[in-house]
């Protein structure tokens, strides 16, 4: 039986980073949803849902108009036991890419309620980036279409190659553009559930990040994408690695279908 969402959140356990003013983990403490409810409480906007999340825009006041809560309702053992896995590695994911310098959404707290010894739901609360629009939004108002509209992603995918960063889902929805910014310089990545961490400036793990870009486009941008957009993108990292080589690696890499987990654990093309 689904809780109320009228009711109070209660007896949840909560980390902040410590750069949370005392006035917002005080109001959060309070005023957060249950992260096992799967409805929305009166107050809130549902920006999201789906089978094991649910992600929403909460009123805060003044400092802070609005905030973001995305929850993960864990409904069988498996994800309870699991369940750092959840929003828990999104908010650790995304404080350490913060402290390499990429640009994500500011986290103001992680958060789980506990029943009978077993998390059955969790949630992460971070800053709310209305007015920002994603790279495939963009794409339907742009002259050039998709390819103009990618070319936007450019500084966001070298944010990562600089800094080591591996974003699993670097795709056109996770690559957000700030208001009046057409050259793409201020931008937010999202949904940091899954990432992994490595040397800065490995080409071979910009390859990869192109790769799953490209992959995850609209299959008839393809072709402009592994042409244009990587020879643009190419040009501006600077890389070491020739651009015909970049790009033998990226059409082969595209060929493959790697699972989330192949992903976390990148290896540079043609080594085994």
């Amino acid at each position: 039986m689904t809780p109320s969402p009228s009711r109070p959140a209660r007896k949840l356990h909560f980390e902040f980073p410590s750069e949370t003013e005392p006035e917002l983990k005080a109001w959060l403490s309070e005023a957060v949803p249950d992260p096992s409810w799967t409805q929305a409480p009166e107050n809130a906007e549902i920006l999201k849902t789906a089978r094991q999340r649910l992600v929403l825009r909460i009123f805060f006041g003044d400092a802070h108009p609005s905030l973001v809560a995305k929850m993960f309702p864990l409904r069988n053992i498996s994800s309870m036991l699991r369940y750092k896995k959840y929003a828990y590695q999104e908010f650790c994911n995304g404080q350490e890419a913060r402290a390499r310098g990429i640009r994500v959404p500011r986290p103001y707290c992680y958060f789980h309620r506990r029943l009978f010894g077993l998390v059955t739901g969790s949630g992460l609360v971070t800053e709310d980036l209305a007015g920002h629009r994603d790279i495939l939004q963009l794409s339907r108002t742009r002259p050039g279409g998709y390819l103009e509209a990618s070319l936007l992603a450019i500084p966001a995918l070298l944010s990562l190659y600089h800094a080591g960063v591996h974003h699993v889902d670097a795709r056109d929805e996770n690559i957000l553009i700030a208001p009046n910014y057409d050259d793409g310089t201020k931008f937010s990545i999202i949904d940091w559930q899954y990432a992994a961490f490595f040397e800065p400036r490995s080409d071979w793990l910009l390859e990869h990040l192109c790769a799953h870009y490209i992959r995850k486009a609209p299959l008839g941008e393809r072709e402009a994408l592994l042409n244009d957009w990587v020879k643009r993108l190419h040009g501006q990292a600077d890389m070491d690695t020739p651009l015909d080589i970049v790009k033998q690696r990226v059409e082969r890499l595209l060929n493959a279908r790697p699972s989330v987990r192949a992903r976390l654990h990148l290896k540079p093309v043609g080594k085994d």
